[in-house]
């Protein structure tokens, strides 16, 4: 059973933990995310940031610890019943159905979306929702993230850019409020990367952004807000000037002395 509260955090956790027998991959985090804002959660290689990802997604079950979305506790939930609560992730390898058309993945993934009583959307995500509503919000997204002109291509014809781009088309067909994105620029060039976080910019410009990125020089640019992992614990939070300033993340994750 779940339970609601009003606030202005989007998504938080509490004392957020994650064994692995005696591995401890995620250690007690407390993470604050504040409504319509753009939070990057940076850390070296094996600091816990994907593995965080999949306990905030319901992929992965907490040890202990609590999950808060909206007010809504959802620690105990499933992943599709985080999505129907208004979450959505996109992973750091692409994840999409190569034997089906761009359309069709969107189109599954606005399906996938259960009712919602949010007026003007609910008609959309009803069980009764028509071929209709169903094709006009699909060319929405394809429209939003550029990818229209590939419509009809299937997605394993696509490029590695434009399948990261089809990943994320599919986290927003869900309509969700906060999304969870897991390097969405993983392997692109810098020209494809300024375009996919330019789309993100605009298309998500009233949603909370949760975002786990290597690029530190983006981060910096990007982010309101920075929580870095070290050995699956929280070693700073601040703004991108305060965590640039930090001695210790400079010497743990830059390597500084």
């Amino acid at each position: 059973m779940t339970t609601e509260r009003e606030t202005n955090i989007a998504l938080e956790t509490q004392g957020l933990t994650r064994q692995f027998g005696q591995l401890v991959a995620v250690d007690e985090v407390d993470l604050t995310v504040e409504k319509d804002s753009f939070h990057c959660i940076i850390g070296p290689n094996g600091a816990g940031k994907t593995t965080l990802f999949n306990l905030l997604s319901g992929a992965l079950s907490p040890t202990s610890g609590s999950i808060i979305l909206n007010g809504r506790d959802i620690t105990n939930t499933t992943p599709e019943q985080r999505v129907h609560y208004g979450l959505g992730r996109s992973f750091q390898i692409s994840d999409v159905f190569t034997n089906l058309t761009v359309k069709e993945n969107i189109r599954l993934g606005i399906q996938s979306r259960q009712y919602r009583d949010l007026g003007v959307v609910d008609k959309l995500f009803s069980p009764t929702a028509t071929f209709e509503d169903i094709e006009r919000r699909t060319a929405e997204v394809l429209e939003q993230t550029d990818l229209m002109e590939y419509a009809d291509t299937e997605a394993s014809a696509l490029s590695y850019g434009n399948k990261r781009r089809l990943e994320i088309s599919i986290v927003l067909a869900t309509d969700p409020e906060v999304v969870l994105l897991d390097e969405p620029t993983a392997g692109m060039s810098r020209e494809n990367t300024m375009a996919t976080i330019e789309m993100l910019q605009g298309i998500l410009a009233d949603k909370t952004l949760v975002l786990v990125e290597h690029d530190i020089d983006l981060v910096m640019e990007l982010a309101d807000r920075i929580t870095v992992l070290h050995n699956g614990a929280t070693l700073a939070v601040g703004s991108p000037d305060e965590i640039a300033d930090s001695e210790e993340v400079n010497r743990v994750y830059l390597g500084e002395p």
